[in-house]
């Protein structure tokens, strides 16, 4: 492991997104304060992720849709780093974990965070509870896991252009605002700041790496010189996400299709844009 520790796996993970079998995709790690990434870009590939149960569920997605390698190396700044060796015994059942996060996104949908139960989980997903416990060793670990399922968990898209690279990002958004996802999650959100260690990773591991996804689209633009370079990142990235979390709240329509995607953009990037001398 890197360092060796949870802090340095926490503050490693948000920038793993690299493609296997190339140099890397990777998430610049300087441009956003929201996470106190390191300022050199990262790839960190990762064996034993299991240690971190809070993370496992992201990991195994992000690998599952072809964005982190699996090859059970750590790669930290050009350095090659031995993982730990894959524990002997019979193979894991990745169906386990679907079957589960499935049924935990159901609880979640049924009785929400306070009354939410591991047994229920357990009976409705046909599984050992030892089989869960040794994936989420905690209860607030399962529910976080659920709860990130339902999530953007945005990836800067980097298209080559601000116009398409905000259109990704926003119709990644607005998919979260589909039900049932949007009823479940209005649900937790409605209860979660009574648990404030779900509360703050979530906030970390879903609300806050969209919003930098956004403001890395942001500054990619400023540097191709698409729109100003003084653009605040971090108002751009908030006001349209605020844009979105609004029209889920308060309307059964869809909450961007394209034509409002199009003039949401459109009325953004006209501010942005570089201001004509005179």
């Amino acid at each position: 492991m890197v360092g060796g520790d949870v802090e340095s796996f926490e503050r490693l993970l948000p920038a793993a997104l690299c493609r296997p079998g190339a140099a890397g995709r990777v998430l610049p790690a300087g441009r956003s304060d929201r996470f106190g990434w390191p300022g050199e870009a990262l790839s960190v590939v990762l064996a034993g992720v299991r240690s971190f149960p809070i993370y496992a569920t992201q990991v195994g997605t992000l690998i599952a849709a072809g964005e982190l390698c699996n090859d059970d190396r750590c790669i930290y700044a050009g350095a090659v780093v031995a993982a730990e060796p894959r524990p002997r015994g019979r193979p894991r059942d990745d169906s386990v974990d679907v079957r589960v996060l499935a049924a935990a996104v159901q609880e979640l949908a049924d009785k929400g965070i306070a009354e939410f139960s591991v047994t229920a989980v357990a009976a409705r997903a046909k599984a050992a509870k030892r089989s869960i416990h040794a994936r989420w060793p905690r209860r607030e670990d399962l529910i976080l896991a659920g709860m990130s399922t339902l999530a953007a968990g945005l990836a800067p898209p980097r298209t080559g252009t601000i116009v398409a690279d905000l259109a990704v990002l926003l119709d990644g958004i607005a998919a979260v605002f589909v039900e049932p996802r949007r009823s479940i999650l209005q649900r937790c959100v409605a209860e979660i700041k009574q648990f404030p260690e779900i509360y703050q990773a979530f906030t970390r591991d879903s609300i806050d790496r969209c919003l930098a996804a956004i403001e890395d689209a942001v500054h990619d633009a400023a540097a191709r010189g698409e729109i100003r370079g003084d653009a605040n990142a971090a108002a751009t990235a908030e006001a349209l996400m605020g844009a979105a979390v609004l029209r889920a709240s308060f309307s059964l329509d869809p909450v961007l299709p394209i034509a409002v995607r199009e003039e949401i953009v459109g009325l953004l990037l006209d501010g942005l844009r570089p201001r004509r001398a005179g």
